[in-house]
């Protein structure tokens, strides 16, 4: 039989008395945020439609069999929609009015400089820095696919790699990067 070794835990691997371990956020997988999306499109529905909990339950109960909208899986959340939007719900994007309300400038005015200048190398190396500080401070590795599926998302799917990505769509990532940096508070240099 093998024998299984352990190994003693050392102090490069345990914490200090007293301190704790740095905070790691968990990146959930593209099903759970689906999924996490249209849970809260189908309570703007429950809202939009001025329905009482109680008829909101009765519909859970009668269409689905559950009590909680938690509890429905990923197609049977796009029937509740479906079923919503037949009862008069009009999905609309709420980001234009938020923004509004805060005050907020329809361009962005957060570069601190100009990065008009810079070329294709300097894009790419702000890019580089932007994604290496982000998971410094989440505390986690920010691979450069992320960048591509912002690259991906603002062009429509067209293009799928930074070699083939004009310096205006490579500035769009990089502004990207810059806006998420600020919404979570990150300082930019």
């Amino acid at each position: 039989m093998a024998k299984i070794l352990t190994f003693p835990k050392t102090a490069a691997t345990t914490q200090p008395e007293g301190k704790a371990a740095p905070a790691r956020y968990s990146r959930k997988t593209e099903k759970e945020e689906r999924r996490k999306h249209l849970l809260a499109k189908v309570h703007v529905a429950k809202k939009q439609l001025g329905l009482k909990d109680e008829e909101y339950r009765a519909i859970l109960e009668g269409q689905y069999g559950v009590e909680s909208a938690k509890e429905l899986s990923v197609p049977q959340l796009h029937g509740l929609l479906i079923y919503f939007s037949r009862l008069g719900f009009t999905p609309k994007r709420g980001s234009a009015k938020r923004g509004a309300k805060r005050g907020w400038k329809t361009t962005p005015a957060l570069l601190v400089g100009d990065h008009t200048d810079l070329d294709r190398d300097g894009l790419m190396s702000k890019i580089e820095a932007l994604l290496a500080e982000k998971g410094r401070v989440e505390g986690t590795h920010v691979p450069w696919g992320y960048a591509i599926a912002i690259l991906k998302r603002q062009t429509g799917g067209v293009i799928r790699c930074f070699e083939h990505a004009q310096p205006e769509q490579l500035r769009d990532v990089m502004l990207a990067l810059m806006r998420d940096a600020k919404r979570k508070g990150r300082t930019l240099k």
